[in-house]
This record gives structure tokens, sequence and C-alpha cells, in this order.
């Protein structure tokens, strides 16, 4: 029998998963999250353990799961906005500017949609 281990650290208070093994590991910030058997648990670094689940880092490198009560469960947007704040400061104009327009065009969205209109217009 296999196990998988999860190696966490808190990231603005939540703990984050950053990696996953198979190879045991003891120490701080590792846990034993899963066992069985088969190449799923015993070739967690080839991301076997993962498939048909989210990767470990999204599309912007944040974690995707955080460790709660010794297991991996995904971590929601607002999560990770927290987790990892975006430093407004290290953005270009041009990004500042697409993020503003895209918070806009979402707003909008919404109130159409509260006040009974229709987004296909």
């Amino acid at each position: 029998m296999s196990k998988v281990y999860a190696h966490a650290s808190s990231h603005n208070g939540i703990m984050c998963v950053e990696e996953i093994t198979s190879i045991p590991f003891e120490g701080v910030g590792w846990s034993i999250i899963d066992e069985g058997e088969g190449a799923r648990y015993e070739q967690v670094q080839s991301g076997s353990y993962l498939t048909g689940m989210a990767p470990l880092l999204d599309e912007e490198s944040r974690y995707n799961y955080k460790l709660e009560s010794g297991a991996l469960v995904p971590l929601s947007e607002a999560e990770k906005a927290q987790a990892f704040p975006i430093d407004v400061s290290s953005l270009t104009l041009e990004d500042r500017m697409s993020n503003q327009e895209q918070a806009t065009l979402a707003l909008m969205d919404t109130i159409l949609m509260m006040s009974g209109g229709n987004m296909n217009v």
C-alpha cells in the first residue's frame, strides 16, 4: 500500500498544498492525505494522482488546493485571491486598464440580469 504525502504552507492564513508525492517525508508541513494501491498512488509525482482533477497550479501559478482536515480540498477563487493578492504596482497600465474594462463589463452584465434585461443585445 502506497501513501500520498502533501506539503502545505500558509499563504495569508490559508494552508495551500505546494507539493504532493509518494516518497515518504516527515517533518514540518508534510501530511499523509491518502493511501492505496496502483499507479495513481505509486507515481504521484508524474501527475497520476491528480488525473481527472485540476492540476496543482492554475494558469496564474496559484495553488489549486488547500489542506483541510488532512485532505486535499480545492481552493475557491475567493480563497486564491486572499492567499495570492495581486500587487497592482507590478501591473502595466495596459493590464490595469484591461482588468478595469473586464470588471466594468461584468458589472454591466450583472445589472442587466438583475433588471430583467437581455444580455444578447
